[in-house]
């Protein structure tokens, strides 16, 4: 994780316990970047060849290395089976 305050929000929502905040002299680099909303251009420059951008938010970062992996937002899809199914979107 690039930032505190979503760092943070994450560990007391009971994510896993296992998240690392990174910081600019950290000798660190993971492979795999949990990312939210507005991550900045520089930001994604500053991660190695190779790494996974996963975005927790709604909307994905923006493509900007061809060196690096970008997922999807994850989404879910209801089994045909399934009957009187109704969604909402909740903004925070």
């Amino acid at each position: 994780m690039l930032r505190e305050e979503e760092h943070s929000k994450l560990i007391k929502s009971g994510v896993d316990k296992n998240l690392v905040l990174s910081t600019s002299n950290s000798y660190y680099s993971p492979k795999v970047w949990l990312v939210g909303d507005g991550i900045e251009n520089e930001e994604q420059m500053k991660a190695k060849e190779g790494t996974l951008f996963v975005p927790f938010s709604h909307f994905p970062p923006n493509k900007l290395r061809k060196d690096c992996f970008y997922q999807s937002t994850p989404a879910m899809r209801v089994p045909k089976s399934a009957q009187n199914i109704d969604s909402c979107e909740v903004h925070l």
